[in-house]
């Protein structure tokens, strides 16, 4: 079972990272139509009802009092404060300079990790960091860091504080999920990620009217919501269950590179030689953080 469980935990985690970057490209789609706050606020709104009913046949989900502010936290760092700051950063910078800094997840993770001694430095996960970085940066840099690109730093620090957010979120659950089953944690962070979001949506005004969305832009926000929600979010919990939070953050730069491909398989977009090579850099990385040798000497005292 054990032996199972280490190849359905890395499979998990690319399948909810696929939906990840499934989820960008959708995003892009009504962003210009909808405030960044309330994009989340309704996206996570559908996906905690989606989640809700697994609570009933949850056997572990009484949670105490005392773990409801790490709750709050949790989910202001994932599900609230982590998508309004993405949601924001597409408002000012192209989606690949995004993408870039969002492969930063795997280190900062790993940095996290490690300042909190929950995790051993090693050089596996550094150099698997690196390489996810890399492979970012060749499959996505010509786009990402042309001249026409150049914004300001705004939207560049709003992409940083969100992958702060979320590598903090990874090393977190990683230890509370040894305390609670999946849905239901998955459930309780997702709803009160969508309780801290209550201030940015009034800050917006968002709460006077529902968005100018059409037909089109309610599917995508149910997509956003169900399967690159609750599904996706549900799928890489249980991944944080399997693995430790760094070699689980390595499958994320993934995402980008998702959205990458999903554009020149819907849009008629160009891949390129340097979008293959960047691919093999990143799933080398994953391969590095996740080989049977890496996870011996992660186990290792």
């Amino acid at each position: 079972m054990s032996e199972m469980r280490a190849y359905l935990g890395p499979a998990a985690a690319t399948v909810s990272i696929i939906f990840l970057g499934s989820s960008f490209v959708a995003t892009r789609m009504i962003i210009a139509d909808i405030e960044p706050a309330l994009l989340a606020f309704i996206r996570h709104g559908i996906a905690t009802l989606t989640l809700a009913p697994f609570l009933l046949f949850a056997t572990r989900a009484r949670i105490p009092l005392t773990h409801l502010p790490i709750f709050l936290l949790l989910g202001f760092l994932q599900y609230g404060f982590f998508w309004f700051l993405l949601n924001s950063g597409l408002q000012h910078i192209p989606a690949s300079r995004g993408a870039v800094i969002f492969s930063l997840i795997p280190i900062l993770t790993v940095a996290v990790a490690v300042a909190g001694r929950i995790e051993r430095l090693t050089g596996r996960k550094v150099t698997a960091g690196v390489l996810a970085v890399a492979g970012v940066s060749i499959a996505l840099g010509e786009k990402a860091f042309t001249a026409g690109a150049a914004t300001g730093w705004t939207g560049e620090a709003l992409f940083l504080a969100g992958v702060c957010c979320g590598a903090t979120y990874n090393v977190l659950a990683n230890r509370m999920l040894r305390r609670y089953p999946v849905l239901p944690f998955s459930t309780m962070v997702v709803f009160c990620g969508v309780l801290t979001l209550i201030p940015f949506v009034a800050v917006e005004g968002a709460y006077v009217s529902l968005p100018a969305l059409d037909g089109i832009g309610w599917w995508v926000v149910l997509f956003l919501a169900v399967p690159a929600g609750a599904f996706s979010m549900s799928l890489f919990n249980w991944a944080l269950t399997s693995m430790p939070a760094s070699q689980a953050a390595v499958f994320v730069p993934l995402a980008p590179l998702t959205a990458t491909f999903l554009g020149w398989l819907l849009l008629d977009e160009i891949l390129t030689v340097a979008f293959l090579a960047g691919l093999a850099c990143v799933v080398a990385g994953i391969w590095l953080a996740n080989s049977r040798s890496a996870l011996a000497a992660d186990s290792a005292p």
